[in-house]
């Protein structure tokens, strides 16, 4: 499963991120999560369009790439709060990963259906 404890890579850079010692590191970390979660996602969208015929894929396909633009608007108006602050990248990151998480979860439970 991605990003739980069964995800070793997961639970590394977790534990590297509270274990950063600077905003910068915090950043640039968090950044490094957003772009795995995100391989992440890629793979189980692939997963889902295996299993759909051409009309639900074409949907699927749609529904993504407006999901894929809100998420990054949400995220870029979460981070925006701190635009000003060093802590702008950390927070605009960690958004992109919890909206992406609950993603993961949503797709991983239609699989399962």
């Amino acid at each position: 499963a991605c990003c739980t404890a069964e995800d070793a890579a997961w639970q590394r850079m977790e534990q590297q991120l509270i274990d950063a010692v600077s905003q910068a590191e915090m950043n640039r970390l968090s950044g490094e999560m957003a772009d795995y979660i995100d391989r992440k996602l890629d793979k189980l969208e692939a997963d889902v369009l295996l299993d759909l015929d051409e009309k639900s894929a074409k949907l699927f396909r749609a529904a993504s790439k407006l999901w894929r633009e809100y998420r990054l608007a949400e995220s870029q108006f979460e981070g925006d709060l701190f635009r000003e602050g060093s802590v702008h990248p950390l927070i605009r990151n960690r958004a992109y990963i919890r909206i992406t998480q609950q993603r993961i979860s949503d797709l991983s439970n239609l699989n399962e259906d």
